[in-house]
């Protein structure tokens, strides 16, 4: 067996073994480390590139490691919850001009790929239009990205969140997942790398791990 092919395997399994614990150091420790491997396939740089150069050969455990590989890459900072490019997306939706839907997050998705709630509303806008998704793929890679994060943990309880990368993302999966509504609050966990926080929505609870970090 390869040094890749072992490196493949454990993180698999590290994926696959987190919703069933309470530390999710090992998965996000070996996102981080493989992320910043210019030897692995899934070094930051070179997955940026597939998105650019192959975006229909994504997938799924790329777009995982886009995703959370992101709070590792030089230059990352967490974007603001008010967000002025994205409270533009929010108004060009609600106010059903999907072309402008499309033409705004098409941009946004060039700088930030897995973007939840760009993948999601310009997929949609391009179904609805019948335009063709055969560019970018947005909506299998939006596909992808949410099984992804529902892998992670089933929402059900502190010990077995579900990961995301900012709060953005949780009105998705909340919406998604029908948890509608709610007060938010944060718990200590003790996490290397983010914390839990918990929903208390009329259907009941949902607990989420908010990941961050500074790269250097």
């Amino acid at each position: 067996m390869t040094r890749i092919t072992i490196v493949l395997s454990l993180l698999l399994i590290a994926f696959s073994v987190k919703a069933q614990t309470a530390d999710s150091i090992t998965y996000i420790d070996i996102v981080k480390t493989l992320v910043g491997d210019s030897g692995s396939v899934f070094f930051y740089p070179k997955l940026l590139q597939k998105v650019k150069e192959h975006p229909d050969d994504l997938t799924e455990v790329d777009v995982q490691y886009l995703y959370y590989g992101q709070v590792f890459n030089i230059g990352y900072t967490q974007r603001p919850l008010f967000d002025p490019g994205r409270d533009i997306l929010e108004q060009y939706m609600r106010s059903g001009r999907k072309k402008k839907v499309i033409e705004f997050g098409t941009g946004i998705l060039q700088k930030h790929p897995v973007d939840l709630t760009s993948l999601l509303y310009v997929s949609m806008c391009l179904q609805d239009k019948g335009l063709p998704d055969t560019t970018y793929f947005f909506g299998n890679r939006y596909r992808m990205l949410l099984r992804s994060i529902l892998s992670t943990g089933n929402g059900k309880s502190a010990e077995t969140p579900i990961s995301v990368i900012e709060i953005w993302d949780e009105f998705i999966i909340k919406g998604v997942l029908g948890y509608l509504g709610g007060t938010e609050g944060i718990m200590p966990s003790g996490r290397k790398y983010g914390a839990v926080c918990v929903w208390d929505t009329p259907k009941g609870k949902i607990f989420f791990e908010e990941i961050y970090y500074s790269a250097e």
